[in-house]
């Protein structure tokens, strides 16, 4: 019941659902999990980790914990290296712990491609098809890996068919755009450009791209018309 009043915006009424529950069952893992995750949603990341860390030594095989807190040692920190070499020791024992915690997965292979290692990114991304081969942020994944790697082939076809599936995720249609632009099909690129751009019209990415090609056509007033906002919100 907390996780669904958590789900729905009643954070106080969850909280005291919490409350309730924690003194009853003082050591119980989802409840002290889901307290940490409240306050890290109150912007209290400091206390959410000190809230990690004690459930971690009362649970040290708590994989979801293990997660939560790499990815709230990367927010406390965010891009500092000793945060991100712990947040990455983090997701190890998350995966280590329960190998199909495909987010500690994905956030290991994220962060190899952020730090510009491929080989290790493709590395980490192998126990993450082996366990879940069909699950769409393994295939979204690997797509990213063909397309950095030069495999063009491979890579529109895994953003083709994910996106008869999810014809509307704007991280996906980026993707595609940027797979069908090095393949010189331009027009179906900001197609894709076009559309990531309407789901995120705060996002710069899409925008820069879509305006790049939209000027390579010889559509200049369009590519003006493209970064309007971005210039807007610049002055």
């Amino acid at each position: 019941l907390a996780t669904a009043e958590a789900a729905s915006g009643n954070i106080d009424a969850a909280g005291k659902r919490l409350d309730d529950l924690l003194k009853a069952q003082p050591d119980h893992g989802p409840a002290l999990l889901l307290q940490a995750r409240l306050t890290a949603g109150r912007g209290d990341t400091v206390a959410a980790l000190a809230q990690v860390e004690a459930l971690l030594a009362k649970q040290a095989d708590n994989a979801d914990a293990w997660q939560f807190k790499g990815d709230l040692l990367m927010r406390a920190k965010a891009g500092e290296k000793p945060a991100t070499d712990k947040a990455i020791a983090a997701y190890e024992e998350a995966v280590k712990r329960r190998p199909d915690a495909l987010g500690a997965h994905s956030a290991l292979v994220t962060l190899a491609m952020a730090a510009n290692d491929p080989a290790l990114a493709a590395k980490r991304w192998e126990p993450m098809k082996k366990v879940a081969p069909r699950h769409p942020q393994t295939m979204f994944l690997d797509a990213v890996l063909s397309e950095q790697r030069g495999d063009l082939k491979h890579a529109r076809e895994v953003s083709q068919e994910l996106l008869r599936v999810t014809p509307g995720n704007p991280q996906l249609l980026v993707l595609a755009g940027q797979v069908e632009a090095r393949l010189n099909a331009l027009a179906q690129a900001e197609t894709y450009f076009g559309k990531a751009v309407q789901l995120m019209p705060k996002a710069v990415q899409p925008r820069l791209q879509l305006a790049q090609l939209q000027l390579k056509g010889g559509q200049a007033d369009k590519a003006l018309g493209t970064l309007a906002p971005l210039l807007d919100d610049a002055n």
